[in-house]
């Protein structure tokens, strides 16, 4: 849900007025700033739209494998039984081991199901 910055404005100023309409000792003076680009973000070029920058970090890189890999199976079995194995909430929880496993976990079923086996009938040494 986007809020636009007259809205913003307008709550802030809600605020304000609440906050000194009870005797509260700030008088802060809200300032509204519109959407700002990280340091260093693209610019748009003419008709070009900008796309947000990746995180080019392995364990971002790992996660985008992994999602790409669940979304394209239907896998998603397999990060709710690595999240309760490491006892993590979200995949975020986990560390940066527990996600490189994940990914070879998941690029070994995809080898397996690239070379013509279902999950099924996979012999052991896929599941491993």
């Amino acid at each position: 849900m986007a809020i636009s910055d007259e809205r913003i404005r307008q709550l802030a100023l809600r605020m304000s007025a609440h906050v000194n309409a009870k005797g509260g000792k700030a008088k802060p003076k809200l300032k509204v700033v519109g959407k700002q680009e990280p340091a260093g973000a693209p610019k748009p070029q003419g008709d070009c739209v900008a796309l947000p920058l990746l995180d080019p970090s392995p364990r971002a890189r790992d996660i985008r494998r992994i999602s790409e890999i669940v979304n394209a199976r239907a896998w998603q079995i397999e990060v709710t039984r690595a999240l309760d194995q490491y006892g993590a909430s979200y995949v975020s929880d986990l560390s940066d081991e527990a996600i490189a496993a994940l990914r070879e976990r998941l690029e070994s079923y995809e080898d397996c199901a690239q070379v013509g086996f279902e999950l099924h009938e996979s012999p052991a040494s896929c599941w491993s």
